[in-house]
Parts: C-alpha cells; sequence; structure tokens
C-alpha cells in the first residue's frame, strides 16, 4: 500500500469528487515559526536521555506547556 504525505492527501480532498463536495468550507493559515523550549525540569532524565538519544533535544513549547499541565493535575 502505497502511504501519502500530507500534502497528497490534502490535494485529493481538493480534487477528488469523492471528497471534494464533502467539504464546505477551507482555510488556511501562514506558517509559523517554532517556538521550542528546553525539557521541563521535572521531565524524567531517561525520557530526555531516550529524547537525546533520538536528535531531539528540546519541546514545542505546546508540548511543555502539556507536560506542565499534566504535572498539576496528579491525583
Amino acid at each position: 500500500m502505497f502511504k501519502k504525505n500530507l500534502q497528497h492527501i490534502l490535494d485529493d480532498f481538493r480534487t477528488k469528487n469523492e471528497w471534494k463536495d464533502q467539504i464546505v468550507h477551507w482555510h488556511e493559515m501562514d506558517a509559523v515559526k517554532a517556538k521550542l523550549v528546553d525539557f521541563p525540569k521535572q521531565l524524567d532524565v531517561k525520557i530526555q536521555q531516550a529524547l537525546k538519544d533520538r536528535g531531539i533535544g528540546s519541546l514545542y513549547s505546546h508540548q511543555a506547556e502539556a507536560f506542565q499541565y499534566t504535572q498539576k493535575k496528579k491525583i
């Protein structure tokens, strides 16, 4: 099975009869530069190292925000 990238899928949605009539509105946003932040201090060192081993040296700001939210919701 051929795997398509996101652009191919969106092009299909716009052009193929089976999809294009199902879409009632398209809204495209301008690209925004990613906001990267350091790993949160509370993130386990083993997780930080595993990410670094995979070439990930920081988090996107929304990922760090989600992590911080989980820390506040501990039961």
